[in-house]
């Protein structure tokens, strides 16, 4: 009964997160806990969530010091984040804590079209973005019982960006006199662009739930639910006009051309579940063995 109601739950979150927009000019990366715990530990992990894939390496060279080192990349995107860390973890008993620091830089290349699927309306974007970040984070797990460890954690970053280029338009339309044969289809275009010519400064935090399940020597499953929460500095955080004069509005009487309703920059899908497989690649050295 707990494997059907866990997988009826996790199918829901996948599906919640899978219904996002792909309109998007940030990309949060998962947060990495590798649960590592004694000297000699060495993990790899490849984890995947609807919009992205990630690459996780994680060693400890001598008890209670970890690193971490992780890329991430999205799926039909060109986007790209790579980060390390150095931390320390203390396990006791059942319960394991770990702190970690660390840095990173990223990339986006984000340009594609949506159209309504039931509809006429249609939405237009390009965005591209480069940065660099910093980061801390902290976590508390516990082993329940020899198949899992259920771990809570929280990320906060320090994300700025030297290049950030925004541009959005949607398209709606409507149809007048739809039963005659005189009718008619006036569109109304929400454009929105925004370019910085400073680096632009966003802090992040990231609450996290993750567990592990299924424990073996040599690998063990995974799934991780987070929650971004941005909160924007310089001109992401400033309200901005725009000059639609440029935009051809539709041929037809009556088209109209606006700014778009303004959204908060970046432009992010809050809510990321990944699913993913850990291996162990060593988990003592010859001295641990040994004692």
């Amino acid at each position: 009964m707990f494997r059907i109601i866990f997988s009826l739950g996790l199918f829901s979150l996948l599906s919640l997160t899978s219904c996002g927009y792909y309109n998007y000019t940030y990309l949060p990366s998962p947060v990495s806990m590798p649960e590592l715990a004694k000297r000699g530990d060495f993990k790899v992990e490849a984890s995947a969530s609807p919009r992205s894939g990630s690459a996780q390496v994680a060693y400890s060279p001598i008890n209670h010091v970890g690193l971490l080192v992780q890329y991430t990349g999205a799926f039909g995107k060109d986007v790209n984040n790579l980060e390390g860390a150095l931390g320390y973890y203390l396990k006791k008993e059942k319960f394991l804590f770990s702190i970690y620091g660390g840095a990173g830089f990223g990339s986006l290349a984000n340009q594609g079209s949506s159209k309504e699927l039931l509809g006429l309306d249609t939405w237009d974007w390009d965005h591209n973005s480069s940065y660099k970040k910093i980061y801390g984070q902290l976590s508390l797990g516990r082993d329940i019982g020899r198949i899992c460890h259920v771990s809570m954690g929280l990320r906060f970053s320090q994300v700025t960006f030297d290049s950030y280029a925004y541009r959005y338009q949607h398209t709606r339309y409507e149809v007048h006199d739809q039963n005659s044969s005189r009718g008619t289809t006036i569109s109304h275009k929400e454009y929105d662009t925004l370019q910085i010519t400073h680096p632009a400064t966003v802090l992040i935090f990231d609450p996290v739930a993750s567990a592990s399940f299924f424990h073996t020597k040599r690998i063990s499953f995974t799934v991780q639910v987070s929650l971004s929460l941005i909160k924007s500095y310089d001109e992401l955080g400033k309200d901005h006009s725009v000059d639609v004069s440029g935009v051809a509005p539709g041929s037809t009487t009556g088209s109209t051309v606006s700014q778009a309703p303004r959204t908060n920059q970046p432009h992010y899908f809050p809510l990321t579940v990944s699913l993913g497989a850990r291996f162990n690649i060593s988990t003592a050295t010859k001295q641990n063995k040994a004692e």
